[in-house]
């Protein structure tokens, strides 16, 4: 028998899941046949429209310690060391750089890289093995204006639109994943019916339910969390590492990516508005790029982008199950890093429960 597996969101969330199923599936020998429904389809026009394209593809963890829970340290740690061999799934290796990341400060928000120890600390209770000495290459660059850094040597960072592009390429390839450019109005967990836009009805087995905001209807606390990136080209610059700068109001990050171009973000604003970047937040952008380095002064500036984020109101994901459905949400700031370990999670639940042809009768949370 072949089991019939709707997979609704076609975000980095729902095409993990998709290649995972893929993958489970074929190691366990189970027959399955995948449907991935997103009105954006998960073509080029897709990756215009998607907003995990937008994300700077940071796998750090440990940056994140000053603004989010020990859990995060806990799960983004093993979600960072699910990557190497995802992207090796994924045969393009050359997407991940795990060349670490420096935390730094201007000299008057040095409270702030302070404060960032501190709490690395006491999330990491005493063992700070995260840390490395900073790069030398780092500190001739540095010279000058930042002369106290830390620097996390595990982190990473992935090459975001690369990567959404590749895990199309290889979803159209799959024998057993059928994409649908096409809005889904509705879901009925309990059956795993699956409403289109246009009124038609599909029945699955299962679904997995990834549409981020887009299932708002379903989780009332459900919020977007507004970010503004910017992306620049910069030749006269050359980072190789991702730079943390700590700031009062934002956790601003630099990203490099191939060709000297650098992504920096990001704000935190409680917003759901997806309009254009501010003034306020492009002026507060550019200032803390050209105070990283004074050689983006003759940078271009290729693009600035807001999206949002969806998030609960303790920022943690959740992944759950109910009726048939398995949903997973709530991914914040993290939707990159932990996009394999939630899809890992999920598909292995999904296995069990076929394997026990299971229903699950009542809500359950299952942890990361």
């Amino acid at each position: 028998m072949t089991v019939k597996v709707g997979v609704i969101g076609a975000g980095i969330c729902g095409r993990s899941v998709a290649l995972m199923l893929r993958h489970i599936a074929a190691v366990s020998h189970t027959r399955m046949r995948i449907s991935l429904f997103d009105g954006q389809g998960v073509g080029p026009h897709a990756l215009m429209n998607c907003p995990s394209a937008v994300a700077a593809g940071m796998l750090a963890p440990y940056s994140e310690a000053s603004v989010s829970h020990k859990w995060l340290i806990e799960a983004g740690s093993r979600a960072l060391a699910l990557w190497p061999s995802w992207v090796e799934q994924l045969d393009r290796p050359s997407l991940l750089s795990q060349s670490g990341t420096a935390v730094v400060a201007h000299p008057q928000d040095k409270r702030e890289l302070h404060d960032f120890s501190d709490r690395l600390m006491q999330v990491e209770e005493g063992d700070m093995s995260c840390l490395a000495p900073l790069p030398q290459s780092l500190t001739s660059q540095f010279a000058g204006r930042f002369n106290d850094a830390l620097f996390l040597h595990e982190e990473a960072h992935v090459n975001v639109p690369d990567l959404l592009t590749i895990m199309a390429d290889r979803i159209s390839d799959a024998a057993n994943i059928d994409s649908h450019c096409m809005a889904v109005q509705s879901i009925d967990q309990e059956l795993a019916v699956v409403t289109l836009g246009n009124g038609e009805r599909i029945t699955f087995d299962y679904l997995i339910d990834c549409r981020g905001l887009g299932a708002k209807s379903d989780h009332p606390d459900l919020r977007g969390v507004r970010g503004e990136v910017l992306t620049v080209h910069a030749p006269e610059v050359n980072y190789e590492h991702m730079i943390r700068l700590m700031h009062p109001r934002y956790c601003l990050y630099l990203v490099p990516r191939p060709d000297n171009v650098y992504v920096l973000g990001a704000t935190m604003l409680e917003s759901e508005d997806k309009g254009p970047v501010t003034v306020r937040s492009a002026l507060e952008l550019l200032s803390a790029l050209y105070s990283i380095d004074k050689g983006f002064s003759e940078a271009c500036v290729l693009s600035m982008r807001a999206e949002c984020r969806p998030a609960f109101p303790d920022n943690q994901p959740r992944i759950a199950t109910f009726g048939r459905t398995i949903t997973i949400n709530g991914l914040y700031r993290h939707g990159i890093l932990l996009s394999p370990l939630a899809a890992q999670v999920a598909s292995r639940t999904l296995l069990h429960a076929i394997d026990e042809r299971a229903v699950w009768h009542k809500e359950s949370r299952i942890p990361l």
